[in-house]
């Protein structure tokens, strides 16, 4: 449709030098670039002034492969000095709650846990009486259940384990508990 050729016209005006070379697009959209430059923070080794600098280590030729190609007098040991990390695998993952947030956020959440059910209790209550009718009991107890779940997902949100199924169930009950 119509924004569709806007993205394509102006991926095709697209037409900049970034940190890894010329960055401009063909008709099909596709980048022009076929050498992508490889840079790297690193520390300067001349005077100890600590200056952070870029390095040009390597770059990647998107017709060969996109096989990674070292410059001159780079390799493995220069680029990755503590070995080569491993592809996408996290090493290590920590998670810190501090207790002072933590115990603040259940406290609210349980407040408003109260609120909710003493909300529905009202509504529950008092349901003949003409001041509840007016507000639309129904929506009342569609609007405190909804409450009553965000509240609920504060606990589950807090709550982290390293079991690889308990992440998962953790991860939809969570995502559960803000879509319905």
């Amino acid at each position: 449709g119509l924004m569709g050729c806007v993205i394509s016209w102006c991926l095709e005006q697209t037409n900049f030098l970034g940190a890894s070379g010329r960055i401009q697009f063909d008709v099909n959209g596709t980048i022009v670039q076929n050498v992508i430059r490889l840079l790297q923070y690193r520390r300067s080794v001349n005077g100890d002034d600590g200056y952070l600098g870029t390095v040009r280590y390597g770059f990647v030729d998107r017709t060969s492969n996109f096989e990674l190609q070292y410059e001159e007098m780079e390799n493995d040991a220069s680029v990755f000095p503590a070995g080569i990390p491993p592809d996408g695998t996290p090493v290590k993952i920590i998670h810190t709650f501090y207790p002072g947030l933590v115990a603040t956020y259940y406290t609210l959440a349980t407040l408003g846990l109260c609120f909710a059910i003493g909300c529905l209790v009202f509504n529950t209550v008092f349901y003949k009486r003409k001041v509840v009718r007016m507000t639309s009991p129904n929506l009342n107890y569609f609007i405190a259940v909804g409450a009553l779940l965000l509240y609920t997902s504060v606990y589950v949100g807090v709550l982290h384990t390293t079991d690889e199924t308990a992440v998962k169930v953790h991860c939809i009950l969570f995502s559960w508990l803000y879509v319905v």
